[in-house]
């Protein structure tokens, strides 16, 4: 793709959806590959292409959630989010993303500048699967360009000198598929995406089987259990939360089976002196103190053992924490929880980013009005997300969001 020399100095920005948490599977999305050509096409031309607002680094691959999709003779996907071009200062937003593949003519719409245009051609440079009877479709490699519409309403919408071209831009690929059977490893148990279950006769028996435990659900929060954490240990409990925006909905969406940029099935892991409270669920933790240090009045110092680590390859997820330190202050009001680990901010597109260590920094809020020091015990301490909120929950829970509640059951003395 060749551009001649003009003041139109655009950027294609991805504004991707972010998957609901209480989603039980998240389609692949569509991938617009740039071509090599198509960069350095750009790059002569003054051009940029970022995957998100938060980057401003070049994204050769920009990626759109699917979302409605329709299968027969022809076929129809709405794809999640907006491509966003740009000229100084001045932006044009495409939204409404339709993909249609016909028999003889495949583009994509959109909305931009409050009329709906062809945005996109989309040229198939390999057969194009598509299946309705098996729910398939299947894109790969098709070259993509703006239209000659969406080149004219580009240059009238940003003020442009001249029209873009309409030359070849990348390529797009695109799979429809029925929901894999994807296995579920969260550290104990292996269990797969559950599949309808097929009618069947009333049994003879009266007899009724043990449910097998969900470990993407937390047990149930039992009161006693926030009293019960033994001496010398720092019990984490997220099974308490509601369930929105917080810790629960985080470890929910993290052992959530999906598709997207890996295979490799979800986990949430307990290591160097952290385990699960329950041993089939991931909701729950228990650390060891090493140290426990007092200070002036009420204050103290409690130093943990212990990481755990979230990882969901399919969405690029790769966090981890550890080394987690308690403070209280003086008053023994507040407090502060400090860690060490890994994160990864996520940046409107999976798979993209990779995780930054951080050392001793602080990720928690501690509010103990509620729970005094009574017998060695802080009992059900609330937690929030404090700045930098993305050292948590993939930087998509923001400061102030519950991260669980503490027991702190200090050493024994004597």
């Amino acid at each position: 793709m060749s551009y001649s020399r003009s003041v139109f100095a655009a950027a294609i920005a991805l504004c991707a959806a972010v998957p609901s948490t209480a989603a039980a599977y998240v389609p692949a999305p569509a991938v617009v590959e740039l071509s090599a050509s198509g960069q350095r096409a750009l790059k002569q031309s003054s051009l940029s292409v970022s995957a998100s607002s938060r980057s401003t680094k070049t994204q050769p691959r920009l990626m759109l959630m699917r979302g409605k999709t329709t299968l027969g003779s022809s076929a129809t996907v709405e794809l999640a989010g907006a491509l966003r071009f740009t000229s100084g200062k001045r932006t044009a937003n495409a939204t409404a993303l339709k993909l249609t593949i016909g028999r003889s003519t495949s583009y994509v719409t959109a909305k931009l500048a409050k009329k709906t245009v062809r945005l996109l051609t989309i040229k198939a440079t390999r057969p194009v699967e598509l299946n309705p009877s098996a729910g398939r479709l299947s894109v790969t490699g098709a070259r993509i360009a703006l239209t000659p519409a969406a080149a004219k309403a580009l240059r009238k919408t940003l003020k442009l000198k001249r029209t873009p071209p309409t030359s070849t831009l990348g390529t797009f690929s695109l799979t429809v598929a029925p929901p894999p059977s994807v296995a579920i490893d969260n550290g104990s148990v292996s269990t797969p995406l559950p599949a309808a279950p097929a009618p069947t006769a009333t049994p003879a028996s009266s007899a009724t089987a043990t449910p097998t435990p969900d470990p993407t659900e937390p047990p149930s929060c039992d009161p006693a259990r926030y009293a019960a954490t033994p001496a010398g240990s720092v019990d984490w409990f997220s099974c308490d939360l509601p369930g929105n925006r917080d810790l629960r909905s985080w470890t929910r969406y993290v052992l959530t089976p999906a598709a997207g940029c890996s295979v490799q099935p979800p986990s949430i892991v307990a290591s160097g002196g952290a385990t699960r409270l329950d041993p089939v669920s991931a909701y729950d933790h228990r650390f060891t103190i090493t140290s426990n240090t007092p200070g002036v009045d009420l204050a103290r110092t409690i130093q943990l053992a212990g990481s755990i680590t979230y990882s969901m390859p399919a969405h690029g997820i790769d966090e981890a924490i550890t080394n987690l330190k308690i403070e209280i202050d003086r008053s023994g009001q507040t407090g502060s929880v400090y860690a060490s680990g890994r994160s990864a901010a996520r940046n409107g597109i999976f798979c993209v980013t990779a995780p930054e260590t951080y050392t001793d920094q602080k990720v928690m809020d501690l509010d103990l009005s509620g729970s005094p020091l009574t017998g060695g015990r802080y009992i059900r301490v609330p937690a929030k997300v404090t700045a930098p909120a993305e050292r948590l929950g993939g930087g998509e829970y923001g400061a102030g969001q519950p991260w669980g509640t503490f027991t702190i059951a200090l050493p024994a003395v004597g």
